[in-house]
């Protein structure tokens, strides 16, 4: 059985996409070619990721596009996204002080 991969960015994989193979840190930036240093991205998502990096002087081991498992933003379902901003509407906040307000109330809960 083959093995199936996916962009590490946007999760789309073969035969949708064309992946090309990604150093997490670019080589400019000191990073090798040792295999904890590949990724898997789809042509648009290694062009983003070009563009975003030329000139960038921010910190590679932090960044969104070099590590997407643990620093890219969260995906919510857009069915989701209505319901809070529908709910702010009616609280009459903006929808980040909503989710703020939800994650306060599930982090200080007894059982956590």
């Amino acid at each position: 059985m083959q093995e199936v991969y996916s962009c590490a960015v946007c999760g789309r994989g073969e035969p949708l996409v064309r992946l090309d193979q990604d150093h997490k840190i670019p080589r400019l930036r000191g990073g090798g070619n040792q295999e904890e240093n590949w990724q898997p991205l789809c042509k648009e998502c290694n062009n983003f990721k070009s563009t975003a990096c030329r000139g960038c002087q921010l910190e590679c081991q932090t960044c969104p596009w070099a590590f997407p498992e643990q620093f890219s933003p969260i995906k919510m379902q857009g069915s989701d996204i209505k319901r809070i901003k529908d709910a702010a509407l009616k609280k009459r906040v903006v929808p980040e002080e909503l989710l703020q307000e939800i994650i306060k109330s599930y982090f200080e809960r007894p059982d956590s």
